[in-house]
């Protein structure tokens, strides 16, 4: 069985192919195309423009995928359209324009179904999830694999850019304010008040992006999925008055992600020191997946197989 899922994000949009054979799931093709679409928005409202970005870009993926002739197909969003005020206006004219029904999925479902994603993929039996996306940040705690409380904060690595950074790296005073909102927003969830947690289970371009370099950067292979949270404070300081040696660093593993990498770093680093955390392990599976398992195949008993 093979299915495609295109995943809105507030700063990609990616398209994944999958197959499924009854007992495991394997990711056959992925394509993404950096849209941001959160950069579209002014005062709370997605601009024709950016609804525009997002048509094209569905479009060419819906024509894409059509050629390997999915049994399933599947649209959703997440921060991107549902933290805007003409959410209905966006879908009305995505469906006009392309026939695609997008799915906007709450904060808190979006959470339980990185959860539901990651865990297939990671030995962890116990920790907190966190995906730290482009315009929203999702927390799971979880215990003897088992979600035990499930919440998303309206900041990401690209809102947080777009909000506070002027130019292309946040200097002191915008590194500050960073880390002051993200913090400030876990201090008003009471159910993850005063709890600690040894290891993060991580997904979303933030951690996984940090994961590459922290690979990259001691000779580790691809395969390698666990990094010490000190690394995250180790690159904060290497980026923090970037030369030409640490921008050519970050262009070569994440070239895509050279003005969103810090200010998700500085979110991350809110959260290990709010926590606690010293280890973080880099799940190959999160939201995408957790969809497809929730919404196609719901009841197996799936293995992933990245």
């Amino acid at each position: 069985m093979h299915c495609a899922v295109i995943d809105i994000g507030s700063n990609t949009i990616r398209l994944c192919l999958y197959n499924w054979d009854g007992q495991q799931i394997q990711t056959l093709f992925s394509k993404k195309e950096t849209v941001g679409l959160v950069g579209y928005v002014k005062n709370g409202t997605l601009s024709q423009k950016g609804i525009q970005s997002c048509i094209n870009t569905l479009q060419a993926f819906k024509e894409l995928a059509q050629n390997f002739k999915p049994d399933a197909f599947l649209v959703f969003a997440t921060a991107s359209l549902r933290n805007i005020e003409n959410t209905d206006q966006a879908l009305r004219q995505i469906k006009e324009a392309t026939g695609i029904e997008v799915d906007v999925i709450l904060g808190r479902e979006e959470a339980r179904l990185d959860f539901v994603g990651a865990t297939q993929a990671t030995d962890m039996s116990e920790g907190l999830l966190v995906d730290i996306g482009g315009g929203s940040i999702e927390l799971v705690s979880f215990q003897n694999h088992v979600m035990q409380f499930a919440t998303s904060i309206d900041v990401g690595s690209l809102s947080l850019f777009t909000k506070h950074v002027e130019l292309f790296f946040p200097d002191k005073f915008e590194r500050h304010e960073i880390k002051k909102e993200v913090k400030q927003k876990l201090m008003e969830i009471p159910e993850l008040q005063n709890q600690s947690f040894h290891t993060i289970c991580g997904v979303g371009g933030t951690i996984r992006n940090t994961g590459k370099l922290y690979n990259f950067a001691h000779s580790l292979g691809n395969t390698n999925r666990i990094y010490p949270a000190s690394a995250v404070k180790d690159f904060l300081k290497r980026f923090k008055n970037p030369d030409k040696e640490a921008l050519q660093f970050l262009l070569r593993v994440a070239p895509d992600r050279v003005h969103t990498i810090v200010p998700g770093m500085l979110a991350l680093q809110v959260i290990i020191r709010y926590f606690g955390v010293q280890e973080i392990q880099v799940s190959p599976f999160g939201v995408r997946e957790g969809y497809l398992f929730d919404r196609i195949l719901k009841g197996g008993t799936p293995n992933a197989q990245s």
